[in-house]
C-alpha cells in the first residue's frame, strides 16, 4: 500500500511463508526502488 500511497508507484504484490514478490513495470522501477528506500525496506 505503502508504494501505492507514498510512491504514486503501481504493482502487484504476492507473499508465502519465505518470500515476498513484487511486480513492478519496468517504467517505474526506478520510483519503486526509490520508495522502498525511504521506508528502509532496502
Amino acid at each position: 500500500m505503502a508504494l501505492m500511497d507514498d510512491g504514486g508507484v503501481y504493482v502487484r504484490a504476492h507473499a508465502d511463508s519465505m518470500t515476498i514478490t513484487i511486480d513492478v513495470p519496468t517504467d517505474q522501477l526506478t520510483d519503486a526502488a526509490a520508495c522502498l528506500k525511504d521506508l528502509g525496506l532496502i
